[in-house]
């Protein structure tokens, strides 16, 4: 049976991104340092694509533990304190950067009623459509500082492809630290196979991802099935990819599919996967 859509009918169509960026990605864990230089170049590298994209970064609470020496939050109250003295931090790492490219940048903090209840979810599609329109790059995250159970989405992954839906994105990219999915863990079965591209999300499909993938963020390859599931419901294509090199995405863009794992909007229920 035909892929109808393969990885280079994607990234043709791909006219409007939008890029989620985890707390492995932008801080050492290991030191509890940013990387600042890591994201200098990513950001650099997702501009010379001339694609409109926004970005949903995780960290907040990765920046306050490196003002608190790696110090973790001992509970919901803490977590939230930490979000509120590390958001700013975060935020004004995006700034200085995109600010170096010649890019404006807004700051977007939302909660699940933001995404998904009516009259919040036109209200964030219409701020995200105007911001859109003075050529600014926005740095959206969960809010929180103020997010409880209630509001909560829980991971960033879900809500990179809220995000994408409310911003009529048609293309998803969920910047992780391995290359996509793979056939099982590839740091512990030397059999394992990565894939290529995922035509049905289907329970074998879920079942391959396992846990999390760390300690450090709220989700894992899970949340990013979870969020491709939800973005192809909207027509959204959704690429999780390696982000170890700044130059991922621009290097995927000319070809470098080694390192990612595309799910297509489309799909063939009878068709699971297409390895490599």
């Amino acid at each position: 049976m035909s892929i109808e859509l393969t990885p280079k009918d994607i990234l043709n169509a791909a006219k409007r991104l939008v890029i989620k960026i985890g707390t492995n990605s932008i801080i050492d864990i290991e030191n509890w340092v940013p990387k600042r230089l890591w994201l200098r170049d990513s950001l650099k590298s997702y501009a010379s694509l001339n694609r409109q994209f926004g970005i949903v970064s995780s960290g907040a609470i990765g920046m306050a533990r490196i003002a608190m020496n790696g110090k973790s939050p001992s509970s919901l109250e803490e977590r939230q304190a930490y979000a509120a003295k590390g958001q700013p931090s975060l935020f004004n790492m995006y700034r200085q950067e995109l600010e170096r490219l010649g890019f404006e940048s807004a700051q977007v903090l939302l909660t699940k009623h933001d995404l998904t209840i009516e009259p919040y979810l036109t209200n964030t599609r219409n701020t995200l459509s105007a911001i859109r329109k003075t050529d600014t790059v926005y740095v959206a995250n969960e809010n929180d500082t103020v997010a409880t159970d209630e509001i909560k989405i829980g991971d960033n992954d879900n809500l990179a492809a809220l995000t994408a839906i409310a911003d009529d994105a048609d293309t998803l990219i969920l910047i992780t630290d391995v290359d996509g999915l793979y056939t099982s863990n590839p740091k512990t079965d030397i059999h394992a196979r990565h894939i290529q591209i995922v035509q049905a999300l289907t329970p074998s499909i879920f079942a391959l991802a396992g846990g999390t993938n760390g300690n450090h963020g709220t989700g894992g390859m899970i949340t990013k099935l979870e969020a491709a599931y939800l973005a192809a419901a909207h027509g959204i294509n959704t690429i999780i990819i390696n982000g170890r090199k700044p130059t991922c995405l621009r290097d995927l863009f000319n070809g470098d599919y080694s390192h990612a794992t595309f799910i297509p909007y489309t799909a063939h229920p009878q068709v699971e996967l297409f390895l490599d």
